[in-house]
C-alpha cells in the first residue's frame, strides 16, 4: 500500500500525516506515509488544495484533514480488495490445475 500526503508543510498537512500514521499503528499496518511538498511536486498530481491524501494512486481527499474513521475505511477497503485479488489469483491457479488434464 502506497500512501502519500501532499502539502506545503502547514499544520493541517502535519495533522493529516499524524492521523494516517495513528490509524496505521492502530491497525498494525507497517506502511510508510510519504510526504510530497512543494507546489511543483504537488501540481504533478493535479491537486491544488492541501492537505491531500493519495492511496495507491487514488485521490482520497483534498483540502481537509480526514477523520480517523474515514482513513480506517479507506485502508480496510484496500486490504479487502488486495485479499480478493490474491484469492482470485489462487482460484485461477487451482482451476488451471484441475482443468489441465481435461
Amino acid at each position: 500500500m502506497e500512501i502519500k500526503v501532499l502539502g506545503l508543510g502547514h499544520v493541517k498537512d502535519n495533522l493529516t500525516t499524524e492521523t494516517i500514521s495513528q490509524v496505521l499503528t492502530e491497525e498494525n499496518i507497517g506502511t510508510h506515509v510519504e510526504k510530497i511538498t512543494g507546489c511543483k511536486n504537488i501540481a504533478v498530481f493535479g491537486i491544488y488544495l492541501t492537505p491531500s491524501v493519495i492511496i495507491d494512486g487514488e485521490i482520497k481527499c483534498t483540502g481537509r484533514i480526514p477523520r480517523k474513521e474515514e482513513v480506517r475505511g479507506w485502508i480496510k477497503n484496500i486490504r479487502k480488495k488486495e485479499t480478493q485479488d490474491e484469492l482470485g489469483q489462487f482460484d485461477f491457479r487451482i482451476h488451471r490445475r484441475l482443468t489441465a488434464g481435461v
